[in-house]
């Protein structure tokens, strides 16, 4: 059972030690489900250095992230959370955090804000491997980068097609809302499907399958796109393009299936509604064969 902590925050600073966290905001992902989401903010530590050009990049001020509710709220909020899920004396039940470019950053404020509190027991609840979404990108896009004019989580996003909003960029909840659709795209190799958050403009790249149809008089192929974030279209192969609107209208969430059940998905939907014309009758071996499962 995947136990997967998404979260991103927001500091006073670079210092892990010096500065604070004034915002954490995350998902709880478990087996491919969003269990919930969260967007704690905290006034910083007594004593913690303040960096007028960090607040500056969250768009907040120093009296405001001051009048936030103290450092041990958000502990204990964070702790009845994870009880949920975890079992903290359970050695095997542990969540592993993922974030973008975290694990000499995010990571790091996370332990030392339990330390702070006179927690010691980080591990209790957190694998020691965490999943940093910006390496599984660089695999992902390693032909790409050298094209790339940076690598940096907006940039990454973008070139996967993700639009976004910039007003919005620096917000620990917006920014792990991008990071998880950025980890449902390159993480290609999960044998389950990550529910998607994706905003109702994204557009991702969408990969195509293509089944034959026995009664089509050119005996070329139906053409059946699939996107990322788990929706199928299909669309005639007469060479005209769907508009956006006709595509949105045909759009067929197969959220949190495996890749079997989305080729079967993906069969009915085009024998029965979508194809113009009965498919032809397609077995597991078939199924292989185009890799619609492993």
């Amino acid at each position: 059972m995947a136990k997967l902590f998404f979260f991103d925050v927001e500091t006073t600073g670079l210092s892990t030690y010096k500065c604070a966290m004034h915002q954490i905001a995350g998902a709880i992902v478990i087996n491919g489900v969003i269990k919930e989401t969260f967007d704690i903010k905290l006034a910083p530590f007594e004593g913690a250095v303040i960096e007028d050009k960090a607040l500056e990049v969250s768009h907040v001020t120093e009296s405001q992230i001051k009048a936030y509710p103290p450092p041990i709220n958000a502990y204990r909020q964070i702790l009845k959370m994870l009880g949920k899920y975890v079992d903290k004396y359970d050695k095997k039940d542990k969540f592993f955090l993922v974030g973008y470019n975290n694990k000499g950053f995010d990571n790091d404020f996370m332990r030392n804000f339990f330390k702070q509190q006179g927690d010691n027991y980080f591990g209790s609840w957190f694998w020691a491997g965490a999943i940093d979404v910006m390496v599984l990108a660089a695999d992902y896009l390693q032909e790409e980068i050298p094209n790339m004019v940076d690598f940096k989580l907006r940039t990454v996003a973008e070139y996967l097609g993700i639009k976004l909003d910039p007003a919005k960029l620096h917000d620990a909840l917006y920014d792990i809302e991008i990071t998880k659709m950025v980890y449902d795209i390159v993480h290609h190799d999960s044998k389950k499907n990550v529910q998607s958050q994706t905003p109702n403009d994204a557009e991702p790249k969408a990969i195509e399958i293509l089944l034959e149809s026995e009664n089509q008089p050119s005996n070329e192929p139906e053409v059946v796109y699939r996107q990322p974030e788990g929706c199928i279209r299909s669309i005639p192969n007469n060479g005209t393009p769907l508009s956006k609107e006709e595509a949105n209208e045909v759009l067929i969430p197969t959220i949190a299936l495996s890749r079997e059940e989305q080729a079967k998905a993906v069969l009915k939907i085009v024998k029965e509604s979508l194809s113009p014309e009965p498919v032809e009758e397609v077995t597991e071996e078939t199924l292989r064969e185009r890799g619609l499962i492993l």
